[in-house]
């Protein structure tokens, strides 16, 4: 499977409407068959194995939810239109001066409370 960041660049190339870029992304990742993630667990993040971009499954629960974040899903990088949509820092040369703001909403997930082996589903792994 092709990095999820490379996707979406990929298609913020062919349409440059952030507004509609999650929904795309999404409908990529449905139609290439994208059903069976990796279970992100302790173990495959301290090992590699969950890289910095890779998607993953997370089982959790929300615990609380933070304010409204205004991040630039585009910005110019030596007047060319790169998106970052997707990604917490700016690539070097970005010029965010002119870009449009979008936001999102963080939230701050925990482990299920009571979580036991006899009662997760079969062959699924339980979060360390």
């Amino acid at each position: 499977m092709a990095n999820v960041l490379q996707i979406a660049d990929a298609l913020y190339a062919e349409d440059k409407d952030a507004k509609t870029l999650a929904q795309r992304v999404a409908a990529k990742l449905e139609s290439n068959g994208v059903t069976n993630l990796p279970l992100l667990t302790q173990e495959n993040y301290a090992t590699g194995r969950a890289p910095p971009g890779s998607l993953v499954r997370y089982i959790g629960m929300v615990q609380d939810m933070g304010n409204p974040e205004f991040y630039a899903p585009s910005v110019s990088v030596n007047g060319t239109d790169v998106c970052v949509a997707f990604r917490d820092e700016l690539p070097s040369g970005a010029d965010p001066s002119d870009a449009t703001l979008a936001d999102r909403k963080p939230f701050f997930c925990v482990a299920p409370p009571g979580l036991t082996d006899w009662a997760s589903p079969p062959n699924q792994a339980l979060p360390p």
